[in-house]
This record gives C-alpha cells, sequence and structure tokens, in this order.
C-alpha cells in the first residue's frame, strides 16, 4: 500500500463497476456473532434470490465476531459460489458493515438485511416486485405489520423513528427498516456520501429519494431491540454533530454534565422562589454550590460535545483507513 494517504483512497476506492457479465441483485447482510444461525440464514437467501433473478451474490460482512462466524462463512463459501463473505479484522459497528457490503454491492438492485432476519427473507421478492412496477422508486422499505408491542421496544422503534423524521422531513413510518432495496443509483449516492455513510437511515432520509414502504408480515425474531437509551441519545448527537461517532465515555461526561445543570438550575429557581416568598436573603453557602453545580454542569458539557466532535474526526479517519486501506479479507 502506498505511504501517500490520497494515492491510496484513490486507487482502491470502489468505482461503482458492475460486475464482469453483470450481476442483477445482490443481498447486503452485516454479521456479528452469528454461528448458529448464518448456515440457515445463507441457504435461505440463496433460495430466495434464486427465485428472483440467476445472477445474484450474497455478501455477508462479518464484522469481527469473536465466535465461529467466519469459519462458518468460508465452509459455505466453497458450496455456494454466489456467497461472498467479508471479515472485518475489528469490530466496526453495523454501519460501518453495511457501508463496507454496500461498496462492495454489483447488484442493479441491492437488498439490504439484518442477520436476524431470516423469516423475513422471502419478503424480498415483494420489495422487487415493487421496484419493477415503478421504475420512479428510488428505495423500497418493508414495515413489520407485526412489530414487537412490548413497550421498551415500541420506545425504542418510536423514538428513532421521531427523531429521524424530525431532523430530515422525511415523514416515513420506520426510516430506520432493517429490511430493504436500492437501485444502483442510490448505492453509488451513498457510497460516494464515504463518512456521512456511517449513518443510513439519516442519510437517505436526507437525499429526499422516492422511497415507498411496503407492510410485511414477518415473525418477530425475538430477540431485544437495539435502541438502549444510550443508542437513542447517540443517534441524536449523531444527527446533530454531522454524523460523528461516538463512546459511552462521552455520553457519560456530556450526561454527568446535564444531570449537574440540571440540578444547579432547579437549586437556583428553589432558592429564588422561596427568598421571595418568605422574604428573606438567600443563604450565601447554598447559593455558591447551586451556582456552582450549574457552572460546572454547563462546562461537563461543552467539553462533552468538544470531545465528541474530536472523536469523530479520530472514528472518521479510522473509518477511511479500514475502508480505503482494505483492511478487511474478502472473496468474489
Amino acid at each position: 500500500m502506498s505511504s501517500n494517504p490520497s494515492s491510496s483512497a484513490s486507487s482502491d476506492r470502489w468505482t461503482g463497476a458492475a460486475a464482469p457479465g453483470g450481476v442483477g441483485i445482490s443481498l447486503v447482510i452485516p454479521a456479528y456473532n452469528e454461528e448458529s444461525g448464518i448456515e440457515a440464514l445463507v441457504r435461505e437467501a440463496h433460495a430466495v434470490l434464486a427465485g428472483i433473478d440467476d445472477r445474484f451474490e450474497i455478501i455477508v460482512v462479518n464484522d469481527g465476531s469473536r465466535d465461529n462466524t467466519a469459519r462458518e462463512l468460508s465452509k459455505l463459501a466453497e458450496e455456494f459460489p454466489e456467497l461472498r463473505p467479508i471479515s472485518l479484522r475489528i469490530n466496526s459497528g453495523q454501519h460501518v458493515a453495511t457501508f463496507i457490503g454496500l461498496r462492495e454491492a454489483r447488484g442493479d438492485f441491492v437488498f439490504l438485511a439484518d442477520a436476524d432476519l431470516k423469516a423475513a427473507l422471502p419478503s424480498l421478492v415483494l420489495l422487487h416486485a415493487a421496484a419493477q412496477a415503478d421504475e420512479r422508486l428510488d428505495i423500497v422499505s418493508g414495515i413489520r405489520s407485526n412489530r414487537s408491542k412490548t413497550m421498551y421496544r415500541s420506545l425504542g422503534s418510536n423514538a428513532v423513528s421521531f427523531i429521524v423524521n424530525r431532523l430530515t422531513g422525511a415523514g416515513l413510518r420506520d426510516p430506520a427498516s432493517p429490511l430493504r432495496l436500492y437501485r444502483r443509483h442510490v448505492v453509488e449516492t451513498i457510497v460516494e456520501a464515504d463518512i456521512l455513510a456511517q449513518n443510513l437511515p439519516i442519510l437517505t432520509a436526507l437525499l429526499g429519494l422516492h422511497v415507498q414502504e411496503i407492510e410485511l408480515d414477518i415473525p418477530d425474531s425475538g430477540r431485544r431491540s437495539r435502541y438502549t437509551l444510550a443508542a437513542l441519545v447517540h443517534i441524536l448527537l449523531l444527527a446533530l454533530l454531522n454524523f460523528s461517532g461516538g463512546t459511552r465515555t462521552i455520553l457519560t461526561l456530556i450526561g454527568l454534565g446535564s444531570l449537574s445543570l440540571m440540578l444547579g438550575g432547579l437549586g437556583l429557581v428553589g432558592m429564588t422562589i422561596d427568598g421571595i416568598v418568605r422574604q428573606q436573603a438567600l443563604g450565601t453557602n447554598l447559593l455558591l454550590l447551586f451556582v456552582l453545580l450549574t457552572v460546572v454542569g454547563l462546562q461537563f458539557c461543552l467539553m462533552g460535545v468538544i470531545a465528541y466532535k474530536l472523536e469523530r474526526i479520530n472514528t472518521n479517519l479510522r473509518f477511511r483507513q479500514l475502508v480505503y486501506g482494505a483492511r478487511y479479507d474478502r472473496r468474489g
């Protein structure tokens, strides 16, 4: 690899060129620690895609799994020539793994699915049919008609939808749908977006593409929601700070700052009201304490935001090194 970063990036950069002989459809699946279910997933994907177009490929991006996912994929690749396993050398997160899969995809239509959606794969036929029926559609997105009704999962999914729609004005029922179809020009646009592709739901919503959502009857996987409280805060900060990355430490810093700011502010308001009602002078020591809490909280929040921006720079540099330095193993 060249010692010149710019030349390395340009020479290894994906150009959007189709594969020799053409690939009709690609399926991209990011996977992490899926040793137990990856074989069934690949077999189901192969059967479904073969029924849509005989020119297809399955790209499974192993996101630095700690189990034997990579070994299982290698064995399956010997049986299925359409399978193109990609193994990241470090765990980089679902968005980065997805981006790398899209970058390697060569199909005219590119499906995107989560690794726990084996039962949903037959629905790819419906997404493909919708795209074929209307050439104006850029993206066809699947919506679960029987999504989990548990409070935690519903709260997480609804919060993500609200945040993305408020930030982008997309007005989609499920902007973070795990089952989608992209036309080739959309994939090219996503790849050219580079770092912004670290959050696909926000990026695709901001692009103003023509999206059709189709309601699908998909059995619930039974897995816990990906959207924990920390993840929701992360998504919001990610969007506000230009799709940047972050760590739990930085989120903790901002959280502690917000708590301190809230306690200090409430204390000052309470003391002021108490002083007015009682017509007495405010206690100096207590007043100084609440002022200190307010100032410290504000500083913590500001430092957290600055640190978040610095972490974004670091994350983006790692992202470029991983993607354009080809720090992953691929076949096909």
